[in-house]
């Protein structure tokens, strides 16, 4: 299962806990986290809904914006102590916050 994009909207925490009780009851074999992320074109290009691209401030080394690394780490730890004993693993993300969280599963997207 994939919960991607997170977004650090108001409430997040009390909206992103429900969403882990009800997955934690289908027991899927993998749960992978992804957050908000995009290159500078989608920003400059887009016609959806702007009000998203304020939670995408920070560049990361790959060229995409992302909310601020501090944010997305603090969002996937607290997704993975609601996800207790299901494996859990990370979409697209930085170098820098797969060392610092250490999941055991990598992407959906790879072996």
């Amino acid at each position: 299962m994939r919960i991607d994009p997170m977004i650090p909207v108001e409430g997040w925490r009390e909206l992103y806990g429900e969403l882990a009780e009800k997955v934690a009851e289908l027991k899927p074999e993998r749960v992978t986290l992804g957050c908000l992320r995009f290159f500078p074109v989608v920003k400059a290009f887009s016609r959806r809904n702007k009000a998203v691209f304020k939670y995408a401030v920070e560049r990361s080394p790959d060229g995409r914006f992302r909310p601020p690394e501090k944010t997305r780490i603090e969002m996937y730890k607290f997704m993975a102590s609601r996800l207790k004993g299901l494996e859990v693993g990370l979409c697209k993300e930085t170098f820098s916050v797969h060392r610092a969280l250490k999941f055991s599963a990598g992407c959906n997207c790879l072996p």
